[in-house]
């Protein structure tokens, strides 16, 4: 029997190598079995971000900053996708708390605003 985190990897896997047809239904095996699962939430939303679908990506950001608030990774990730939705405000809003939850991190966040240094999805999973 596979594993959350199996399943979890193998997604990560297939979205690291840009197979991302392979990884959205592993993520929504996930979410089915465990539908509250934040990284799977959040990297779904990534994924949905990515292939240009930000209204699909918002509510799956959205939850997963919900469960977990402080994760600048994922504020960060609903800033990028808040401002390529056209929702600028908003947006600034949540890069503002991403740097507040991550001092050290705001210049790395400025430069992610200009589409600088993304991040691959598996980051968040190896801290």
């Amino acid at each position: 029997m596979v594993t959350l985190r199996d399943a979890l990897a193998a997604a990560v896997g297939h979205h690291q190598a840009g197979r991302l047809i392979e990884a959205r239904p592993l993520y929504h095996s996930i979410l089915r079995s465990q539908p509250g699962h934040p990284d799977a939430l959040h990297l779904l939303g990534v994924l949905e971000s990515q292939c240009g679908r930000p209204t699909m990506a918002l509510p799956l950001l959205r939850r997963a900053v919900a469960l977990l608030p402080g994760d600048a990774d994922f504020l960060g990730n609903l800033a990028r996708t808040l401002r390529a939705a056209g929702q600028t405000g908003a947006a600034e809003r949540a890069f503002a708390r991403t740097a507040a939850l991550d001092p050290a991190g705001a210049v790395r966040q400025a430069a992610r605003r200009r589409g600088h240094h993304r991040r691959q999805p598996a980051d968040r999973l190896s801290r």
